[in-house]
């Protein structure tokens, strides 16, 4: 039984992806990350790696954070789904990227039956874009041709794009979009 286990198991610190961690200290104006008193530092490269997506985002820059990045620190999301919310909008598809970050970050709405695919066939060349017009197509009939549905879960991935999409009309995006 318990004799099995390992006796300690890394602490979440050291398991987790720390970009949005980062990026929240940077926007309440920490200077240095690999610095900070952490009650349990996470391994220094996984601090790296984190701030190098944090860059190649455009959330941070030499600098420090950016106009970009206080946007996203202020998103309930992991930075690179906010970086989708912000470019989806960007490009006049706010409802779209909201519902994409949504399915993104939510539970897969699709019952997993048996060995085969969630969905029945791939109408598009992204797994995710098949979901987010699934998604449509529910929300536009209460059902979908594509797959066995969970209807509960569609729901709430309806909801949490409404909650996303209000996020992003009331966040001062003009700094990020011009």
């Amino acid at each position: 039984g318990h004799r099995l286990r390992l006796e300690q198991t890394n602490p979440e610190i050291r398991r987790v992806d720390l970009a949005g961690p980062i990026l929240q200290l940077l926007s309440w104006g920490e200077r240095d990350v690999e610095k900070f008193p952490w009650f349990e530092p996470p391994p220094v490269e996984h601090v790296e790696r984190s701030l190098a997506l944090l860059h190649r985002l455009g959330a941070v820059d030499d600098k420090g954070i950016t106009d970009l990045g206080r946007i996203l620190a202020n998103l309930p999301v992991h930075p690179r789904i906010g970086s989708l919310l912000i470019e989806g909008t960007r490009w006049g598809h706010p409802a779209k990227a909201a519902l994409a970050a949504a399915v993104l970050s939510e539970r897969d709405p699709f019952s997993r039956t048996g060995a085969g695919p969630p969905i029945k066939k791939q109408a598009t060349l992204s797994d995710v874009l098949d979901r987010v017009e699934a998604i449509e197509e529910f929300e536009r009939h209460g059902s979908s041709a594509q797959g066995m549905l969970n209807r509960d879960a569609a729901r709430f991935i309806l909801q949490a794009q409404r909650q996303l999409k209000r996020l992003l009309d009331s966040s001062p995006l003009s700094p990020v979009l011009g």
